[in-house]
């Protein structure tokens, strides 16, 4: 503390110590009776007072002193948060109090409250926010209260108060980021899909023998599922896959993902036959990593956290298969998939760039799909064959598919639109041995908002 501090303190004492003591609360920041200095950037805010204090008097009761001050906001439209700094003295006996309440105004809390003996320089720190608004308005209370026949007042001054601005981002930023979280998740889902597809078989054969089989193909997928023709209108489909994850832009670790469905076919007349078929898929350990990106004050912020969860998806196809004679066969379904991946909640670690910190409550996040595959295949003689396949659809949007209570902001959603996609390929097929067949296969996605993909396979299929 200065000697021109402790100087113009004695001075307020000597000269106002009767006028401070007062039952009613007095206005310690009166025009003049201030200065304020404001940052050539105007995010920062110093406020110098003159006489803001609050003195215990024996005969008046409490000294109480209010103050309302507010300092501008640049960027008003967003979330600001701020650096409020108070610095002053204190001195009362151990019998006494003394007290600084402090905050937004409308939203006072106790910031200083000493006990025992002290007469000493403090400086508090606390950290404000404002939404949409052009000013940070401030409330100040200071509380002096002594005991009968005390000899000396306990007495509290405010020096100082500064207010930096420390971080500021908008709407759009916040509700960007948490789209981009639902949009990996999104991705995760839709290569699970892709995966759970190839084990159930969709883009083969309505017709065939009853197989096992292993498969293999660049969408980092490996497996082995197997067919059973229980009856003349009953098939059964199901198997295992490895899957890397990676694969859809997610960092995952590898995935094991378990598939099944059952079609029921019904012939209808002259080689026309309507089915239904029902699948389900799944995995019960999804260990991947989420990033957020957002700007803070003009910086990029980027936090990775890593969460585990399980994923569950299932679908609901409907369709007609027609072959005019034993070379070529003709099929168009109609599908609905709906999956879920749950993702155990988690919150980031805040800090001095992170200030909005998210934390991510736990919950499933749902895709919705419908799409409509069309497909001919050929018979060139007894041992190759070839199918062609296209396939037309798109993913609901899902606008709250993520959910978190982010800093300064509160509680926010995040999601992904309606897309399209569409994709093409072809099968080649060769029946090298009574029992053996290898199948080669590629394919071509493209779909809103992403890169066009090509995929391409391979699968051993043995005949029983």
């Amino acid at each position: 503390m200065t000697v021109l501090k402790k100087a113009n303190r004695a001075l307020i004492l000597t000269g106002l110590v009767l006028a401070a003591g007062s039952a009613q609360a007095a206005n310690g920041c009166a025009p003049g009776t201030f200065s304020t200095t404001l940052s050539p950037d105007r995010n920062s805010t110093s406020f110098l007072f003159d006489s803001l204090f609050a003195i215990s008097d024996r005969t008046q009761g409490p000294g109480r002193t209010t103050c309302s001050l507010s300092a501008p906001v640049t960027q008003a439209k967003g979330y600001s948060v701020f650096s409020v700094d108070y610095r002053g003295f204190a001195t009362k006996t151990g019998e006494q109090t003394v007290t600084l309440d402090g905050g937004k105004k409308g939203d006072r809390v106790r910031l200083y409250d000493p006990e025992g003996e002290v007469s000493e320089d403090y400086e508090i720190n606390r950290r404000m926010g404002t939404v949409d608004s052009e000013t940070l308005d401030l409330s100040i209370l200071l509380t002096a209260e002594g005991q009968d026949g005390d000899l000396d007042a306990a007495q509290i001054f405010l020096d100082t108060l500064d207010v930096s601005r420390i971080g500021f981002t908008t709407r759009e930023s916040v509700k960007g980021s948490l789209d981009g979280l639902a949009e990996q998740r999104r991705s995760l889902l839709a290569g699970v899909d892709t995966v759970a597809g190839r084990i159930l078989g969709l883009t083969d054969p309505f017709a065939g023998d009853d197989y096992i089989s292993a498969f293999a193909g660049t969408e980092g997928m490996v497996g082995f599922n197997a067919r059973w023709n229980a009856t003349d209108e009953i098939t059964l489909m199901g198997g295992l896959a490895g899957y890397d994850a990676r694969q859809t832009g997610t960092d995952a670790d590898n995935m094991l993902i378990a598939a099944a469905s059952a079609r029921y076919a019904v012939p209808i007349d002259d080689g026309w036959k309507a089915f239904g078929e029902v699948g389900i898929w799944g995995s019960p350990y999804v260990e991947a990593k989420y990033t957020r990106d957002y700007i803070n004050a003009g910086r990029l912020v980027s936090r990775t956290n890593e969460a585990s969860g399980s994923l569950i998806g299932g679908h609901v196809r409907v369709g007609v298969a027609y072959a005019p004679d034993t070379q070529n066969e003709f099929t168009a379904a109609l599908r609905l998939s709906r999956s879920a991946l749950d993702v155990a909640s988690y919150a980031e670690t805040p800090d001095a760039d992170n200030l909005f910190a998210a934390t991510l409550s736990g919950k499933s996040t749902v895709a919705d799909t419908a799409d409509v595959t069309v497909m001919w295949t050929h018979a060139l003689n007894p041992t190759v064959d070839y199918s062609l396949f296209a396939t037309a659809g798109q993913t609901f949007g899902n606008g709250d598919a993520v959910k978190a209570d982010v800093d300064w902001v509160g509680q926010a959603t995040g999601g992904w639109e309606a897309r399209r996609f569409g994709s093409v390929g072809a099968r080649v097929g060769w029946k090298f041995h009574e029992n053996w067949a290898v199948d080669t296969r590629a394919s071509l996605t493209v779909a809103e908002e992403s890169k066009p993909r090509w995929n391409a396979g391979l699968q051993l299929k043995a005949s029983f």
